[in-house]
Parts: structure tokens; C-alpha cells; sequence
């Protein structure tokens, strides 16, 4: 937090229960992202089924495969993606399109902090410990997105960017699963009829 140069002022924005497990789990649970209200134990376990409802997420740190995902969407698959817009490779591969990165707050005291007592008083282990719901569901998150990456073969793009970091993380092996490992078909559901989805 740019705000918070001291230990002091760590633990305190930490101890802020708003804070604690937001945005994702809690937005995930249909509650406002900064809501007073505690992640109850199980209820993670519902979070990641409505990640699984939803039909298409993206990854910050994976802007150009989160893009290329949306564009195997309905009905977004019937269309031909405008590289200026998606930050896509034109015709010619041999130019490539880097995608901007996004902005941190920070400044030359939250650096010293970071470097200095955060890092030796072991301030991600403290994150971590209240956190651990958000962080179990991000990984979860990572897990379903590169799945449906490996689903929909977007990883043949992966060689057609001189930087990696487009597709590095789904790459890796312990990414190489199934969607349906992830959000297995629920029984309920399959007995149950669609409806067909009508827009006005």
C-alpha cells in the first residue's frame, strides 16, 4: 500500500477486516468486495464453483492470452480480432506487438520499506496468513484459466512472441489439466435443461 512506509501502518491496513480476502473471494460470493463480513471456512469451496460459472475471466498478469480466450467466447469466436485494439500480432509476424504493462503505486520510501523491514520481518508470510482464502482461489483461478488455454490449443500462440510472458505460466506442467478437473460437471445440473438464453 503506497500509504504504508512503516511496519506500524502494515499492520494495521492488514488488520482491517474489509480488506482481509477481498476483492476476488467475496466479490465471488456475491458480497460487496470490501465488506465488513468474514469468509466463513467453506466457503471458498463456493467461490470457485462461480468462477466456474463464469464463461470467461481473464488474468492480469496474462493480458494477450486472456484476450485470445475471449475471442473463443460467444460470440466473440464469429469475429476476426482487430490487432490495434487486442494488441495482437499483425499479419507480419516477424513485428511484434508488446501489450503495456500495468502501473504500481509507489515511490522511493514504499521501495526502503519493501526492501528493507517488510522483506526481513517476513511481510508475505503475514499477507498469506490473512489471507489464505483469496490466495487459495487465485491459485485455483490460475489453474481453470490455463486449463481452458490448454482446452482451446491457444497455446501454438506461445511461440510467436519474442518475450514469453505472454503464455509463460500456462506452460508450466502442473497446468496441464483439464477444464474438468478444475469444475467437474455437477449432477444437478446435468439433469437440468438450459434454457435458451433470449436478449431483448
Amino acid at each position: 500500500h503506497k500509504g504504508c512506509a512503516t511496519w506500524q501502518c502494515f499492520e494495521e491496513y492488514l488488520s482491517d477486516p474489509r480488506l482481509r480476502n477481498a476483492p476476488m473471494t467475496k466479490m465471488l460470493l456475491g458480497r460487496y468486495m470490501y465488506h465488513f463480513g468474514e469468509v466463513q471456512p467453506g466457503e471458498v469451496e463456493l467461490a470457485k464453483e462461480n468462477l466456474c460459472k463464469l464463461s470467461w475471466f481473464g488474468m492480469l498478469d496474462m493480458p494477450l492470452a486472456s484476450k485470445l480466450l475471449l475471442y473463443e467466447m460467444e460470440p466473440f469466436n464469429h469475429l476476426r480480432p482487430h490487432p490495434v485494439v487486442f494488441d495482437l500480432p499483425p499479419e507480419d509476424e516477424s513485428i511484434v506487438v508488446e501489450t503495456h504493462h500495468l502501473r504500481k503505486n509507489r515511490n522511493s520510501t514504499y521501495d526502503e520499506f519493501v526492501e528493507g523491514e517488510y522483506k526481513h520481518r517476513n511481510g508475505l508470510e503475514l499477507i498469506v496468513s490473512l489471507n489464505e482464502y483469496e490466495f487459495e482461489l487465485y491459485a485455483f483461478a490460475w489453474g481453470l484459466f490455463c486449463a481452458r488455454i490448454r482446452d482451446r490449443a491457444l497455446l501454438q500462440y506461445a511461440d510467436k512472441f519474442i518475450s514469453p510472458h505472454h503464455f509463460d505460466e500456462c506452460l508450466k506442467t502442473k497446468y496441464d489439466v483439464p477444464t474438468v478437473k478444475y469444475c467437474p460437471p455437477r449432477e444437478d445440473h446435468a439433469k437440468k435443461r438450459i434454457p435458451e438464453v433470449i436478449v431483448a
